[in-house]
């Protein structure tokens, strides 16, 4: 795979925490009986509802950031991308238990979500490598 065609991989690429909560959304049937489906489901829609209008700023101007710099800059930043996001995340939660009025414990909170925003981050992180191996595998031998 070329340096370009790997840039325009890894932007792409991006897009799935947006996507992937949308598609989602969109195969979901709320029934009464919650199948192991809708456990799958149901956190992946949600995550775009609650971390989708925070990533979609953070990815534009990590992007930005990137423009011009070579496609292994675009490797190690994908791989430190989540640590980047979870402050960011979790400032974005203090403004809305701020708005809301939340009163439920802090500390947990805060812990709760920095590790669900990692474990999101780097399940995204993983499958976006993975395809650029398969792809880059694919393309080598199609050569």
């Amino acid at each position: 795979m070329g340096r370009m065609a790997e840039v325009t991989y890894y932007r792409w690429a991006a897009a799935l925490p947006i996507l992937v909560p949308l598609v989602a959304y969109l195969v979901y049937r709320d029934r009464p009986a919650i199948s192991l489906f809708d456990r799958v489901v149901i956190p992946l829609y949600v995550s775009g509802i609650v971390g989708g209008p925070l990533y979609i700023p953070f990815a534009t101007a990590l992007f930005w950031w990137l423009r011009r710099q070579p496609v292994a800059q675009y490797r190690r930043a994908s791989w430190i991308a989540p640590v980047l996001f979870v402050p960011l995340f979790l400032l974005y939660l203090l403004a809305i238990r701020w708005w809301t009025g939340s009163t439920e414990p802090l500390a947990g909170i805060l812990i709760f979500y920095s590790v669900v925003v990692l474990l999101f981050g780097y399940g995204y992180v993983l499958l976006i490598h993975a395809g650029r191996c398969l792809l880059g595998r694919w393309t080598t031998n199609g050569e």
